[in-house]
C-alpha cells in the first residue's frame, strides 16, 4: 500500500496535535458540533480511545465522501492514541479501519467469538453424538400433531438446567454462576401441572413425593427454575410480545433457553403484501438475531403439512422445510429436528423417533453435532425418562435412509439388546445443580 498519498489525522484534543506535528504527521482537531470543519487532505483518519467508528460516521454527515473515511481505536494499542502517534505514520496506515468494518471486514481481521465457540452437550446420552448446542441458536422442531415435540423440547429444557447452559459463560460479570430462571417453556397448549409433576418424576427417577427428601427438594429447585407462559391469561400472542418478554427474563433471571410451541397458537401480524412465505422469513431473521442478542437457545416448534402423515403409524421421512406454511422454516434455523411418533417398530410399542434434519455446523472441530441421522426412543413413563432402543433405532434408519445415530454411532448395528439404563445420572447431575450431595 502507497501510504506517500495525502492523509489527515483527525484527533479530539489540541494536545493531540501538537503531538502529531512533533512527529511530523498531518493532523487537525476534531470540530466541535457548532464549528466549521477543517480542510481534509485525502484519507481521513479519525483517532479516539474508543468510539472512534461513530466519530468517523459524523464526520461523513458533513458531507464528506464515506470511502475517504476511516478510523483506529487507541484502546486496542499500548499507549493509546499517543503511542500510536509516536508509532508514527505506517503504524497508523497498518491499523486504519473501513467505515463499515464491523460488518465487513478481511478474513485476515477474522476474530473468534468466544460465544461461538462453545459447545454445550444437549444432556441425554443418546443425544450427544447429534445435539451439540452453541448458545445463539434458533432450532427448529418438526412433526405431527401428538407426535411428542413438545415433550422433547421440555426434555431438553430440563437437562438445560443440569448442564453448563445453565451457567453464565465466560466474561459475564457473573461468569460460572447458575442462571436464576434459566428455561422459559412458552407452550400454549401444554397443561403446566402436567409439566411440574414430569419434572418430580424425572429428578426423583419415579419415586415422586415418596423419594427421599433432597431428591423431592431437588425437584422443587427445578420446577422453580423452569418458566412457564399461562395460557388463560387474555394478552398478545405475537411475536412482538415474545421478544419483549425474553429481553425482560433474559435480563432479570438470565433465561436463555426458550421454547416457542406451537407456531400455529401465536397470533400473527402480517403486513399487508406479506405472504407467508415473506413473514415466516422476516420472523425467523428477527429471532435469529435475538437469539444472537441475549446469546440465547431459541426452539421454533411447528407442525408439517398434512400429506407428510404416516396414515398407520409407521414412518414416512420428512424434512423440516416440509412444516406447514413455508420452507423458510428449514432454510432459516441453524437446526432442524423432526420427530415422528411411530409404533410399527421392533418391540411393537410406541417410540418417538428423531430425526437431525440440519446442523449449521457439522464438519470440523466446533461441530454442533451430527446431522442426517436418526434416533428411536422409547418413553418411561415413571421417571420421564427417555431411553434409546438400539434395534428400534435400526428399523428406523432404515426405513427413513438415513444411518442410526445416537449410542449406535452412525453404524448399522446388528440387533443386540438394549441398554435400558438411566440415560445421563439424573440425580447426580441434580445433586451439581443443588449443590447437594446425592
Amino acid at each position: 500500500m502507497d501510504y506517500t498519498k495525502a492523509y489527515t489525522l483527525v484527533v479530539e484534543t489540541d494536545e493531540l496535535v501538537k503531538m502529531a506535528h512533533a512527529n511530523q504527521l498531518h493532523a487537525v482537531k476534531l470540530p466541535a458540533d457548532d464549528e466549521m470543519a477543517p480542510p481534509y487532505e485525502g484519507t481521513i483518519v479519525v483517532m479516539a480511545e474508543e468510539g472512534a467508528q461513530q466519530i468517523a460516521l459524523s464526520v461523513t454527515e458533513g458531507g464528506v465522501d464515506a470511502t475517504q473515511v476511516e478510523w483506529i481505536d487507541g484502546d486496542g494499542f499500548e499507549g493509546g492514541v499517543e503511542g500510536l502517534l509516536i508509532a508514527g505514520r505506517d503504524r497508523i496506515m497498518s491499523l486504519k479501519r473501513d467505515l463499515h468494518f464491523g460488518e465487513i471486514r478481511s478474513l485476515y481481521d477474522a476474530e473468534i467469538d468466544p460465544a461461538m465457540q462453545e459447545r454445550i452437550p444437549a444432556g441425554p446420552d443418546w443425544a450427544a453424538r447429534n445435539v451439540i448446542f452453541r448458545r445463539r441458536e434458533l432450532v427448529v422442531v418438526a412433526g405431527a400433531y401428538g407426535c411428542g415435540k413438545s415433550t422433547i423440547n421440555h426434555y431438553f429444557g430440563m437437562h438445560w438446567c443440569l448442564g453448563e447452559g445453565a451457567k453464565y459463560e465466560e466474561g459475564h460479570e457473573k461468569e460460572g454462576q447458575m442462571r436464576e430462571k434459566p428455561v422459559w417453556l412458552c407452550t400454549w397448549e401444554d397443561d403446566p401441572f402436567e409439566q411440574k409433576d414430569q419434572i418430580l418424576r424425572f429428578v426423583t427417577q419415579g419415586h415422586g413425593l415418596d423419594a427421599k427428601a433432597h431428591h423431592v427438594e431437588a425437584a422443587k429447585r427445578m420446577q422453580r427454575a423452569i418458566l412457564h407462559t399461562r395460557p388463560e391469561v387474555d394478552i398478545s400472542r405475537d411475536f412482538g410480545w415474545f421478544t419483549k418478554r425474553a429481553r425482560h427474563m433474559n435480563k432479570k433471571y438470565g433465561t436463555n433457553f426458550f421454547v416457542c410451541d406451537p407456531w400455529s397458537e401465536f397470533e400473527h401480524l402480517m403486513e399487508r403484501g406479506d405472504n407467508e412465505t415473506q413473514y415466516v422469513k422476516k420472523i425467523m431473521h428477527e429471532l435469529t438475531m435475538l437469539s444472537t442478542e441475549l446469546n440465547a437457545i431459541i426452539i421454533v416448534t411447528t407442525h408439517i403439512t398434512k400429506s407428510k402423515y404416516s396414515d398407520d403409524m409407521g414412518i414416512k421421512p420428512f424434512r423440516v422445510a416440509d412444516a406447514m406454511g413455508s420452507v423458510q422454516f428449514g432454510s432459516s434455523a441453524s437446526r432442524g429436528i423432526c420427530v415422528a411418533r411411530v409404533s410399527t417398530l421392533s418391540g411393537n410399542r410406541d417410540h418417538t423417533v428423531l430425526y437431525f434434519d440440519k446442523v449449521k455446523i457439522s464438519n470440523g472441530p466446533n461441530t454442533m453435532g451430527k446431522d442426517r441421522e436418526v434416533v428411536a426412543l422409547s418413553l418411561h413413563e415413571d421417571s420421564h425418562t427417555f431411553i434409546q432402543d438400539l434395534d428400534a433405532t435400526m428399523d428406523a434408519a432404515g426405513a427413513w435412509g438415513c444411518a442410526g445415530g445416537g449410542k449406535m454411532d452412525g453404524s448399522r448395528k446388528g440387533r443386540e439388546s438394549n441398554d435400558n439404563s438411566n440415560d445421563g445420572g439424573s440425580v447426580i447431575n441434580m445433586a451439581r445443580f443443588t449443590g447437594e450431595d446425592a
